[in-house]
């Protein structure tokens, strides 16, 4: 893991927390952050985290459409 993308990481996690506790749980921009962060894992070769983020936009997704 790079510098670089532990950087990332602890700013999409940060973003993730905050989308959450603002907007809620469920929210389509706490979706769009989830799947940056499994790309951030796929990138890495992390599929098993990435997979389990995709789960989590799927769950919203259905949930708001």
């Amino acid at each position: 893991m790079t510098g670089r993308s532990s950087l990332s990481e602890l700013l999409y996690r940060r973003s993730l927390k905050m989308a959450e506790a603002t907007l809620g749980a469920e929210h389509p921009d706490v979706a769009a952050v989830l799947h940056n962060l499994a790309l951030l894992h796929e990138e890495r070769g992390d599929s098993e985290a990435a997979a389990e983020l995709h789960v989590s936009v799927q769950q919203i997704d259905y949930t708001v459409h």
